[in-house]
């Protein structure tokens, strides 16, 4: 991206980073190894990324993810 298309983007959008790709999407990479990313790489101020797509597992790794990330101290918020 040019910064010329990152200062237009910016005076409309807020533009957020992600950092944990626990890729949900891949089937052959498993459930399990995407919950052991998303526990290992977590940290303050993290920007997960999860898909809504059928074909991800998402629904199955979440269930027990946030209840590990609130046991561990962290919280989940809405960036606006």
């Amino acid at each position: 991206m040019k910064i010329s298309q990152y200062r237009k983007l910016k005076e409309d959008y807020k533009i957020v980073l992600w950092d944990i790709m626990p890729y949900d999407f891949d089937k052959k990479f498993g459930s399990e190894k995407s919950l052991a990313i998303l526990k290992k790489k977590i940290r303050p101020g993290s920007v997960i990324v999860l898909h809504d797509k059928p074909a991800s597992m998402a629904n199955k790794i979440i269930r027990e993810f946030i209840p590990y990330a609130l046991n561990m101290g962290y919280r989940f918020e809405v960036v606006v």
